[in-house]
């Protein structure tokens, strides 16, 4: 769901947790806990469901999944911030599909065309290619 292992997803809550200074509540006590709460930003990032899915997948309500996703998408993406490959230096030699994107089997350059869509392979969405190797 997350993309992420047990260990890394704990390595990555661990990480928050230092972001924050803390997980502690000033009111009521959290019906999420910041392992769990950090899986449903991770998950709603890499999924992209519906705010209500994901609250309905994690026992809670939507307007509960707006807050935490707005209160650890920042502390999630400094967490990452120095472990992170650049992005164009992970893609340095590789084709990069952005999730989407249908390619063609023409160049697109000056003086070729691109296959019309309607004559074009179909390229099935649902699997992504090969990993680029990092490091």
């Amino acid at each position: 769901m997350t993309g992420l292992n047990e260990t890394q997803l704990s390595e990555l809550a661990a990480r928050v947790h230092d972001e924050l200074g803390g997980w502690t509540s000033t009111g009521r006590r959290h019906c999420l806990g910041l392992y769990r709460s950090v899986a449903l930003v991770v998950f709603l990032l890499r999924e992209n469901p519906t705010q209500t899915v994901a609250g309905a997948i994690f026992g809670i309500s939507q307007a509960t999944v707006s807050r935490r996703f707005e209160a650890l998408r920042k502390p999630i993406a400094d967490a990452l911030a120095g472990v992170l490959p650049d992005p164009a230096e992970a893609a340095r030699g590789c084709t990069v599909l952005v999730d989407g994107t249908l390619p063609t089997r023409g160049t697109g350059q000056a003086g070729t065309t691109c296959t019309p869509a309607s004559t074009a392979t179909p390229v099935s969405t649902s699997r992504s290619p090969p990993p680029c190797p990092v490091g």
